[in-house]
């Protein structure tokens, strides 16, 4: 019987892209050069830039529309028993209480305390009823901080300079001026002030940074199979019951469907199906061959919600050839019956393929739902445990989920967007450039900047010791990888830089990656800051691109300065010779992209290898291209759930 359970495979666990969104335009008003980099929306909202002063009906409402959050919290612990209960205590439930009363001034200490709760890894937080809350909150606290601050206006006013010093010039800006762009877009993002300007800001410079995309005949290539099906045929027709047998040869096939919410996909059944039937209406038999032309079709939408499917439409046509008459009497009766019978065959003939062809259709929508229904339940499922488990859950609880994450279509790829950025940390400062020609199997470009927040997001002044750092990567990656779990080497734990603590640059087919480290420990004893950095090689080989490390680790203390003959202290030697056995095992010499092979139904696509990559100005771009053939296993590695 033919099937459709390649819906579970194909949308369970198909690595989808993201839609590049364009920049704002750019136009003049301090110059044309000036004005043709920052656009005309920053230079006209710069030049209507106003401190709005902090009152308290604002502050009122958003204490009433966190107080609502809070109600709508307490009924939904309400109904959670012993659980519930944990959560309030948990959460600080008294104290929450009266910050949320109208006659209680609030403190901003306990609106801290409250905030860190909230925003703590603990699994659950991310649940919309506590997500809800915790956006309240911190608006709430922000508020109350910018109504107190007796600097509001002047820092206001000290930020306003600061962005035109940085557009006064007519060049782009670098990483040091977005660096300081991002934190005057953060200080006016939490003190509420001059709204607009900061969305032209982030227009103009913070656009997606990750982009990714799967061409369509790597989409489709576990959808798509041939149909030859033998079944039996039952059907009543104006009166006649018809028995016989079929048999249905065809193709599944699925393309692409243009569209920017969501990626579709187009499934389709075309077949022909040929039928020998015997039909017995009373005394007459009717014997029929029939041919009905199928085409079954169902749309599938996927977005960051899940995979979901859109009413089955059946069309067929049938034409229907006599290939006889009989009857169950005899003699005269039987000519008669046959008589009747021809004559009314071919009045009926046009009307019953007609008929048959209405009654095909519904059996096709029937079958292809039930069996989509069931596919599409497996696939979510998968969507579910990969998409929501491994991605979506665990960058909720910390506050790192992309504050754009778009999947669409087009005819030829499915696309996904994102951009990763917080309220002080932008996305790229422009597009990425287009660097590969032709077509590619699946193509990645993401800024550096994706890592960069990323990290500064996770590890920021945060202190962490194996547990902790083990649970993290867990999270994320689902173990433990294990050149970073040797056995001997437990104690010990880091405490990361405030800002960058760990940065990636990206440059020339080179990127460089810092570690920066506050403060650490090694069995008991405490040492002091220091940054680790390696800086890599991107090449292309046969098996796919290589990364390979430019001479040692560079393990020196900040600003350290060993041109100007600078010394280093013993006791920051001896936790260099330490950093240096722990980090090598991290930033191998040299580390060689596998390709992916996918098995399955996905097996015709082949070997996946990354044989083309480019590294500049912030960007990684790397292209799959299709390899068909058997490879060994150390060649490849397989996606979750492929193997």
């Amino acid at each position: 019987m033919w099937r459709f359970n390649w819906l579970a495979g194909a949308l369970g666990r198909a690595t989808l892209t993201f839609f590049v969104m364009s920049g704002c335009g750019l136009s003049a008003q301090a110059g044309e050069k000036t004005a043709s980099l920052i656009g005309s929306a920053i230079q006209g909202e710069l030049a209507r830039a106003q401190f709005a002063r902090p009152n308290h009906s604002a502050t009122e409402h958003l204490r009433v529309n966190l107080a609502s959050a809070v109600q709508a919290l307490d009924v939904y612990l309400a109904g959670s028993g012993a659980s519930g209960l944990a959560w309030r205590q948990y959460l600080l439930w008294p104290d929450l209480q009266r910050a949320v009363e109208p006659t209680a001034p609030p403190d901003l200490a306990t609106l801290d305390v409250l905030l860190a709760q909230f925003s703590s890894s603990s699994a659950g937080l991310e649940l919309p009823p506590f997500a809800t809350v915790k956006g309240w909150l911190k608006l709430y606290r922000n508020q109350v901080q910018a109504e107190r601050d007796p600097a509001a206006e002047a820092n206001f006013q000290k930020d306003i300079e600061t962005l035109r010093a940085l557009f006064a010039n007519n060049t782009d800006l670098d990483r040091a001026g977005r660096a300081q762009l991002g934190d005057v877009v953060g200080r006016l993002t939490a003190a509420s002030q001059a709204p607009e300007l900061v969305r032209a800001l982030r227009e103009r410079y913070s656009q997606p940074n990750l982009h990714f995309e799967i061409a369509s005949n790597v989409v489709i290539a576990g959808m798509e199979r041939e149909v030859d099906d033998v079944a039996p045929v039952t059907d009543q027709i104006l009166g006649t019951s018809i028995r016989g047998t079929g048999r249905t040869v065809g193709r599944v096939e699925a393309r692409l469907i243009p569209s920017t919410e969501q990626a579709l996909i187009c499934t389709a059944l075309r077949a022909t199906a040929c039928s020998s039937t015997v039909g017995r209406n009373g005394p007459a038999v009717i014997y029929t061959q029939g041919q009905t032309e199928i085409l079954g079709e169902k749309m599938l939408a996927i977005d960051s919600d899940g995979i979901h499917g859109f009413a089955t439409q059946a069309h067929c046509q049938t034409t229907t050839h006599i290939t006889g008459l009989g009857s169950t009497k005899h003699g005269l009766v039987d000519r008669i019956v046959r008589r009747v019978a021809s004559k009314r065959v071919g009045e009926q003939k046009s009307a019953s393929e007609l008929i048959a062809a209405r009654h095909a259709e519904t059996r096709v929508d029937k079958r292809m739902e039930a069996e989509s229904s069931v596919s599409l339940a497996e696939a979510n499922a998968a969507f579910a445990e990969n998409f929501n488990g491994k991605f979506r859950k665990p960058m909720l609880l910390r506050d790192q989920y992309p504050r754009l994450f778009r999947i669409s279509s087009t005819s030829e790829a499915v696309l996904l967007t994102a951009t990763q950025s917080g309220d002080s940390l932008l996305g790229a400062p422009g597009p990425p450039p287009d660097d590969f020609s032709g077509s590619a199997a699946m193509r990645l470009r993401v800024h550096e900047s994706v890592l960069n927040n990323l990290a500064n997001g996770l590890f920021g002044g945060k202190k962490m010791a194996k547990p902790q750092f083990d649970e993290l990567l867990t999270s994320y990656l689902g173990h433990v990888p294990e050149e970073l779990d040797p056995e001997e080497d437990t104690d010990w734990s880091i405490t990361f830089a405030a800002r960058d603590p760990i940065s990636v640059q990206i440059d020339d087919d080179v990127a460089a990656i810092t570690v920066r480290g506050a403060a650490y420990t090694k069995a008991g004893k405490s040492f002091d800051a220091m940054n680790v950095t390696a800086r890599y090689k991107l090449e292309t080989t046969a098996q796919g691109f290589r990364a390979v490390r430019q001479g040692e680790l560079s393990i020196v203390p900040p600003d350290f300065d060993a041109a100007s003959g600078q010394k280093m202290p013993t006791r920051l030697i001896i936790l260099r010779s330490i950093l240096a056995k722990r980090f090598n095992k991290l930033f191998a010499p040299e580390i060689q992209a596998k390709g992916l092979l996918v098995q399955g139904r996905w097996s015709k696509v082949g070997r996946l290898v990354a044989n083309r990559v480019r590294a500049r100005d912030g960007w990684l771009a790397v292209a799959w291209e299709q390899q068909p053939g058997v490879v060994s296993e150390s060649m490849v590695s397989y996606p979750n759930g492929m193997r």
